[in-house]
C-alpha cells in the first residue's frame, strides 16, 4: 500500500473505533439508566466502559460476531423493558 493508502486505512480505523466506543457507551448507559450513570464515577463508568471493550473485543477475534452485536443488543432491550414496566 501506498502511505496516502495507509494513511486512510488509518483514519477509517480511528473514525471506527470512536464510533464503536460511542455505542459501547450509550449501551452502558441505557443499561444502567441515565440516573445510575450520572451516580458512577468516571473512573466507575471508564472501568464498566474498558470492560465492555474488552469483552466485545475478544468475541470479535474469536469470529463471534453474533455474540459480540448481542452485546449491545440486550442492553438495549434491557433498558427499553425497564421503560416499558416504568422503572426508568
Amino acid at each position: 500500500m501506498t502511505s496516502q493508502e495507509d494513511e486512510l486505512v488509518k483514519a477509517l480505523e480511528d473514525k471506527y473505533d470512536a464510533l464503536r466506543n460511542k455505542l459501547l457507551m450509550e449501551a452502558l448507559m441505557k443499561q444502567f439508566g441515565e440516573a445510575e450513570w450520572a451516580r458512577l464515577s468516571d473512573k466507575d463508568r471508564q472501568a464498566l466502559l474498558t470492560k465492555l471493550k474488552l469483552q466485545e473485543k475478544r468475541l470479535r477475534q474469536q469470529g463471534k460476531f453474533d455474540e459480540a452485536a448481542k452485546l449491545l443488543g440486550d442492553a438495549f432491550k434491557n433498558a427499553d423493558l425497564l421503560q416499558v414496566s416504568g422503572k426508568i
